[in-house]
């Protein structure tokens, strides 16, 4: 759900709001559940510190690094992948700085459907689900930190590309090429170089609106602990570029293996006691 931006609240001035604050702080001291929840929001709060906020930084240095490694030493740039993938990178800055395209509807419409699929995936059952382009919500008998993070985590139409590039590759060849007429030329044209771009727009679609909606005060992320729910993001968003680049090289250096040594390379020249 979108929600406005941060406002700031007005602190109690008179004597009767300065009781009525202490009453309302009483109340949540003596009510069970409220207290448990304070306490899980300190304890997200611990581990995104103590454990998500260092692993996430070092999944971003080791993303740089192993990035850097392919455009200096292996030329990935000269790669149809690599080309395509930017191209649609490009596209979408244009699109969205240039042009002034502003898909709000069909990021709402997104969003709230990743919280319904991972609901239904655990589980759960979805009651009601609406968006507009102002905003949208979903209603379901259950929640967790995955379903309500997961517009942010799940990237949902870069899989909705991989999944309908999937199907047509069950009947047709992506890598052939295909000479097609246009204006007395002829151009060669593979399916392949289409995925690319589109994956790179979806990718660049998916970021652009999660920074968007973290400037925002979302209740996704404050029912979680807004610092616990960026150091997860982050993470994941970034394990998840990770992975796909390892799918996609073709260079041993980006094996999985390998890409776990250059993190724990990265983990340890961190500590104080390496130097």
């Amino acid at each position: 759900m979108l929600l406005p931006p941060k406002k700031n609240r007005r602190q109690p001035t008179t004597a009767r709001e300065q009781r009525n604050s202490r009453r309302e702080g009483l109340d949540v001291a003596r009510n069970p559940a409220r207290m448990t929840e304070r306490q899980t929001l300190g304890l997200k709060k611990w581990i995104g510190i103590l454990f998500l906020a260092p692993v996430a930084f070092i999944t971003i240095l080791t993303l740089v690094e192993m990035g850097w490694r392919l455009v200096t030493r292996h030329g990935i740039w000269q790669t149809e992948e690599f080309r395509f993938f930017g191209l649609g990178l490009i596209g979408w800055v244009l699109l969205y700085f240039v042009a002034g395209l502003r898909p709000v509807r069909l990021y709402v419409f997104g969003h709230e459907l990743s919280h319904a699929l991972v609901a239904l995936a655990s589980g759960g059952k979805v009651y009601k689900f609406s968006f507009t382009a102002q905003g949208g919500y979903v209603e379901t008998n259950k929640t967790s930190v995955w379903i309500s993070l997961a517009p942010y985590l799940i990237p949902l139409y870069a899989i909705f590309v991989m999944l309908g590039f999937g199907i047509v590759s069950l009947f047709t060849d992506l890598q052939t090429t295909h000479l097609l007429p246009l204006f007395g030329y002829t151009l060669p044209f593979k399916v392949a170089r289409l995925f690319y771009i589109c994956l790179g727009l979806a990718w660049a679609f998916h970021i652009t609106y999660t920074i968007l909606a973290l400037r925002a005060e979302q209740s996704d992320l404050t029912r979680n602990g807004e610092f616990f729910s960026v150091m997860l993001i982050a993470l994941t968003n970034a394990g998840l570029l990770m992975l796909m680049f390892i799918s996609a090289s073709p260079h041993p250096e980006m094996g999985l293996a390998q890409t776990f040594r250059c993190w724990w390379g990265v983990a340890t020249s961190l500590l104080p006691w390496s130097l």
